[in-house]
């Protein structure tokens, strides 16, 4: 019985192991694979997403391949490097323009810095000249007369004002010419636009002042056969230094330029700016146009020899603007004296131990002032 017993379990065992074996099989059936160990339970890509993946939009495992392989390089076109601009230097401020810049026109105005002025924000040369009655002339050079919607108010030339265009380059906008009295100058005054010749060429405001505009001055210009474009900027009388130029004497905060009593034009330094700003009779100078304060980089003291010439009716100071002199350089809060000539025909200043003079880019201010009274110059921190 025993026997029997033990005969009759082991065939259920070998029953059970035949019908797990047949189990096995039809499962690994079912999913395409075969029953073989080195395969794991994974479902074959190639017959699609299994139910989970489908419900949840997830696209089907994917064979990697063969992970030493580096991934294909990326061919996708890589977005192109903006052109580069080239850029130029400003031949009087020494700061970068587009070549468009570089070619603008040049052009000068002379105007009363003791009224209302148009434009003199974009100066990029500012001159003042003193007169016999206490009062100044400005002349100022600019390249954006195609922005300076409007110029002013306009004041007459002299003759050796209007010489000063031989140095710099362009053409000069004068409201006519006042000189009383005939003397010579060296340099050549032939690019000189009187406005007052053409009345269809400048407005009057307040029944005295006049003003023009670029349209107004290429009419006239075209008239007198004075081609704007073929007037632009001469060489500077210096050179531009890489970084900012710091030599010199400390403390040349502000300026003091006292043309007469009731006409002091004074030079305040601005730490933030790094620029000094105009200063007409203890008032701000605002340029009407812009709403801006006037303000240079550069102050240039040039020191030159006059002479005043008497008359029954008449009297006139005239400045000599080539025999040179002496000068000072202000700029960054620093002061350096200088040299200034006329050689050949061209403005130059040199150091005092003769090399041309290094300035700070930007624009610059410039006074004539007699010789004789160098120490009325007043130069504090």
């Amino acid at each position: 019985m025993e026997e029997k017993r033990k005969k009759g379990v082991n065939k259920f065992i070998a029953f059970l192991l035949i019908a797990a074996t047949v189990v096995s099989v039809v499962i690994f059936a079912a999913s395409g694979n075969e029953p073989d160990g080195n395969h794991t339970n994974q479902p074959d890509s190639s017959l699609g997403a299994t139910n989970e993946s489908q419900n949840n939009n997830t696209p089907p495992p994917q064979d990697s391949g063969n992970a030493d392989e580096e991934p294909p390089e990326n061919t996708a076109p890589k977005d192109e490097e903006p052109p580069v601009v080239p850029t130029f230097k400003h031949t009087l401020t020494g700061l970068d323009i587009t070549e468009e810049e570089k070619t603008s026109n040049a052009f000068g105005t002379v105007i009363d810095p003791s009224s209302l002025s148009y434009g003199l924000s974009y100066a990029d040369i500012a001159i003042e000249f003193p007169i016999e009655d206490g009062t100044t002339r400005m002349l100022f050079f600019s390249s954006s007369v195609d922005t300076i919607w409007k110029i002013g108010a306009i004041a007459p030339t002299r003759d050796y004002i209007s010489s000063i265009t031989a140095y710099w380059g362009g053409v000069l906008v004068a409201n006519g010419c006042d000189d009383s009295v005939v003397y010579s100058v060296d340099e050549d005054i032939s690019a000189v636009l009187d406005i007052s010749k053409h009345a269809d060429c400048y407005y009057v405001e307040d029944g005295r002042c006049i003003f023009t505009n670029e349209n107004l001055i290429n009419i006239a210009f075209n008239r007198t056969q004075l081609a704007l474009d073929t007037h632009g900027y001469k060489s500077a009388p210096y050179i531009f230094s890489e970084g900012e130029e710091n030599h010199g004497i400390g403390g040349a905060n502000r300026i003091t330029v006292p043309y007469s009593d009731t006409n002091i034009t004074s030079l305040v330094y601005n730490e933030t700016t790094q620029k000094y700003t105009y200063h007409k009779n203890g008032e701000e100078k605002v340029d009407m146009l812009t709403g801006q304060s006037v303000s240079f980089t550069n102050v240039f003291v040039l020191f030159a020899n006059s002479t005043t010439y008497e008359s029954s009716s008449s009297r006139e100071t005239v400045f000599d603007t080539s025999s040179g002199g002496k000068g000072y350089y202000i700029s960054s809060g620093r002061q350096v004296e200088f040299t200034w000539s006329a050689e050949s025909g061209e403005l130059v200043f040199r150091s005092l131990s003769g090399e041309v003079l290094e300035v700070n880019p930007g624009n610059s201010y410039i006074t004539y002032y007699k010789a004789s009274i160098t120490s009325s110059i007043l130069v504090q921190s």
